[in-house]
């Protein structure tokens, strides 16, 4: 038998998982993938409405200002890299072919979205530290800005390659460095944080120890 199939290989049909095998999903699966981008926009809009309320109608502390507030920048940049990947696989559909130029134009505005984000949120956490005077040591909230940093070089870096825009890849080639080392000095407040309490104990402790 081995030497059967090294005469006779089975060779699979290119149809053979495609549309004539599962014709509905082939169909259908395009289309539920596109609708989930203006779908998912108009629940970001809803969201982002309440936001800019909170910011401009309601009193700010500066400790209220948390680094989770970069998810706003993050879903856009989600929402980006989701619509490049859509572009990218639109051969393979009719549908999504007939609604290129809304799914392109959608994508990019997304992508404008969480750029815009990105200066605003800087602002805000310089006033956050310098002015309202809120230290700089570790909490768990500020992976929630790691993530927004890598997801939007991740979506620049394919927003660039589906569009075919260099100057793109040049912001993304560049950012990459601002989101490594998000991450590596959030890890390192990680660890910190990890080892300090160890010490605070001991030294407890022993002043306690004392004043017995």
């Amino acid at each position: 038998m081995a030497a059967c199939h090294r005469e006779h290989p089975v060779r699979l049909h290119p149809d053979l998982l495609g549309e004539h095998s599962f014709p509905l999903a082939a169909r259908t699966a395009p289309v539920l993938l596109l609708l989930y981008v203006p779908v998912g926009g108009l629940l970001y809009f809803f969201v982002i409405t309440l936001i800019f309320y909170r910011f401009m109608f309601l009193p700010l502390v500066p400790r209220e200002l948390s680094p989770p507030y970069w998810i706003n920048s993050g879903a856009d940049a989600i929402s980006t890299l989701a619509g490049s990947t859509l572009v990218v696989y639109s051969q393979g559909s009719r549908f999504i072919q007939e609604v290129l130029p809304f799914l392109k134009g959608t994508t990019v505005l997304f992508w404008a979205a969480a750029t815009w984000w990105i200066p605003l949120l800087l602002i805000l956490g310089a006033w956050r530290h310098f002015i309202g005077k809120v230290d700089f040591s570790y909490n768990h909230s500020y992976w929630g800005m790691v993530f927004p940093l890598g997801m939007y070089t991740a979506c620049t870096f394919k927003l660039a390659e589906v569009m075919h825009l260099p100057f793109l890849m040049e912001i993304a080639r560049y950012f990459i460095y601002a989101a490594l080392s998000a991450w590596f000095l959030t890890f390192f407040g990680l660890l910190r944080s990890l080892f300090r309490p160890v010490a605070g104990e001991g030294f407890g402790d022993t002043s306690a120890g004392r004043s017995q």
